[in-house]
């Protein structure tokens, strides 16, 4: 096993059931952004998203996540990066610095959510935010954790810029031989993540019996328990 893989976030199983292009695009991504990192200044990140001026969306379908419900012909008007107005389509007063969009035929959905991603762990992961942003997703579930990470979740100091994703959930370290090496360590080790913080237990390279007493202590502290 490469030690990088697991030091920058890789999930391993994932990363050996992608595709070559996506395991070179995984390896360029975090290697690179770990040497970046390593040479970044405490100045923070390199890569923020701007916010948008006035931007008017015309005749779009929206469509209501709470019900399924669709709604036609409706103008979304937003103002730097906020959804100031939602009306009608052709009730919107135009303002000459408006940017319009004729969504007529398409459809206006609320942000995705990420629910497998490894953007946390390396100092400034403000470049793989930029792009979750770019590409509509605007909250993940971080599929790797420490303690370290849970204690700045905690106190509200994860390293990322403020225009980001939501970090929905979020682990503790991976259950190994190394933390879960027996029952007894896995349990204390599930107890001291929910302890932390932890949103579910994430297990890996786990005997049966190490397996089985983590899911049965994971049920017991009522966590969710995610294995591979």
């Amino acid at each position: 096993m490469n030690p990088l893989t697991l030091n920058f976030g890789g999930c391993v199983c994932c990363l050996a059931r992608a595709p070559q292009q996506r395991r070179s695009n995984f390896i360029s991504t975090h290697i690179g952004a770990a040497s970046v990192s390593a040479g970044a200044s405490a100045a923070g990140p390199r890569h923020l998203m701007p916010r948008s001026g006035r931007l008017r969306l015309d005749g779009g379908k929206i469509v209501n996540p709470r019900d399924g419900s669709i709604v036609s012909g409706m103008s979304v008007v937003l103002d730097q990066g906020r959804i100031v107005a939602l009306e009608p389509a052709g009730l919107t007063r135009t303002n000459k610095l408006d940017t319009v969009i004729d969504a007529n035929g398409k459809y206006i959905v609320p942000g995705y959510n990420d629910m497998h991603a490894h953007v946390l762990g390396v100092e400034h992961p403000s470049a793989a935010l930029a792009l979750m942003l770019t590409n509509g997703v605007t909250g993940f579930r971080q599929m790797h954790g420490s303690p370290e990470l849970l204690e700045q979740r905690r106190n509200h100091t994860l390293p990322i810029p403020r225009e980001s994703p939501a970090v929905l959930a979020m682990p503790g370290s991976l259950l190994t031989p190394a933390n879960a090496g027996t029952p007894e360590m896995a349990v204390d080790t599930v107890r001291e993540q929910k302890a932390q913080g932890a949103a579910f237990i994430k297990v890996g390279m786990a005997s049966a019996p190490v397996f089985l007493a983590a899911l049965e202590e994971s049920n017991r502290v009522h966590i969710p328990f995610v294995g591979h």
